[in-house]
C-alpha cells in the first residue's frame, strides 16, 4: 500500500499529515511517533479519523476545530493543525487543508476550539516522505 490509495479508502477517508522526522520519532506537535531509521526528514503519518483518541490539553496533537457534524451515533470534527510546521498530505482544492476525528457525539467540540488528540502505534501508519510507499 502507499499514501495515494490509503488516502482514497474508507469514508471518511485517512488523515495524511506531513511531520517532521528527528531522533527516529515524527513530531505532530506533542503526540510523537516512532518511525524507522530509513525515514528521512519527513515523513508521512497516516491515521484514520477512529484512530485519533481525545487526550489532556496540550499534551497530543492540537487541532483547531472549524466543524463538527454530528450523525446521531458518531460526530466527525474537521479542523486544521494548531501547531505551525505540520502540513496535511492529502488535501486538495475541493475540501482544503483538514483533519479529521471522530468524536464522542455526546460530548461534541465547538467551532473555534481546540482539541487535542493521540493515536496508538497500532492505530499509526507511516509513509514514505518522497515515495509515499509505506515505511
Amino acid at each position: 500500500a502507499n499514501a495515494f490509495v490509503a488516502g482514497f479508502i474508507g469514508s471518511p477517508a485517512m488523515n495524511l499529515i506531513t511531520a517532521p522526522v528527528s531522533g527516529g520519532q515524527a513530531s505532530l506537535g506533542n503526540l510523537k511517533v516512532a518511525v524507522p531509521a530509513s525515514a528521512g526528514a519527513s515523513a508521512i503519518v497516516g491515521v484514520r479519523p477512529e484512530g485519533f483518541k481525545p487526550t489532556g490539553a496540550g499534551q497530543g496533537f492540537d487541532i483547531k476545530v472549524d466543524v463538527v457534524e454530528e450523525l446521531g451515533s458518531d460526530a466527525f470534527v474537521y479542523g486544521k493543525p494548531a501547531v505551525s510546521g505540520i502540513q496535511l498530505a492529502n488535501a486538495n482544492a475541493e475540501e482544503g487543508a483538514q483533519v479529521i476525528v471522530r468524536w464522542d457525539p455526546k460530548n461534541p467540540p465547538k467551532a473555534g476550539d481546540t482539541i487535542s488528540v493521540t493515536a496508538d502505534s497500532t492505530s499509526v501508519h507511516l509513509f514514505d516522505f518522497q515515495s509515499g510507499l509505506r515505511l
